[in-house]
C-alpha cells in the first residue's frame, strides 16, 4: 500500500499498526505491557515509514500513564510528542496529551477547535478520570 493520504485525505499505511495503537488506548491503565507494545509499535512505525502514527502513539501512551498516575514517564512522552510534531503537523496532540496528564498547556501553534479550548481540554482530562474509575470499579451493569 502506498504511504501518504488517500483521495479523502485520510492517512494510508499499515492498517494493522493503526489498530494496534487503538488497542493501546483501549487498554490504557491496565497491566497489559502497554509500554512494551508502544516501544515495538514506535519502531515499526519508523521502519514502515509512517511518521504520522508517532503523535497518535505517544498520545495513547500519555493517556495510559496518566490513568496509571505514572508521572515520571510523562515528561519523556511529552518530549517525544513535541519532537514528532515540531514541523506543525498533528501539533494539536501536544495540548491534548498535556490536558490528559494534567500538565500546563504548552506553547503551541494556533490551533482552531470546534469548541472552546477549555471545554476540549477538560474533556480529555475527564476521560482519564473516567478510565481510572472504570478500572477501579469495573464496568457499570446495563
Amino acid at each position: 500500500m502506498a504511504h501518504g493520504h488517500d483521495a479523502r485525505g485520510a492517512p494510508q499505511g499499515h492498517p494493522g499498526l493503526l489498530a494496534d495503537v487503538a488497542a493501546l488506548a483501549r487498554d490504557a491503565g491496565t497491566d497489559h505491557d502497554i509500554t512494551g507494545h508502544a516501544t515495538v509499535l514506535r519502531t515499526e512505525s519508523i521502519i514502515t515509514g509512517l511518521p504520522w502514527l508517532t503523535p497518535l502513539l505517544e498520545t495513547a501512551l500519555a493517556f495510559h500513564h496518566a490513568v496509571r498516575g505514572a508521572d515520571g514517564d510523562l515528561t519523556d512522552i511529552l518530549g517525544r510528542l513535541r519532537e514528532a510534531t515540531a514541523n506543525g503537523e498533528f501539533a494539536y496532540y501536544v495540548p491534548i496529551a498535556a490536558a490528559a496528564i494534567d500538565r500546563p498547556r504548552p506553547d503551541e501553534p494556533d490551533i482552531r477547535r470546534l469548541d472552546d479550548e477549555h471545554v476540549v481540554l477538560a474533556h480529555w482530562r475527564a476521560m482519564v478520570t473516567a478510565r481510572r474509575e472504570l478500572l477501579r470499579n469495573g464496568p457499570t451493569p446495563t
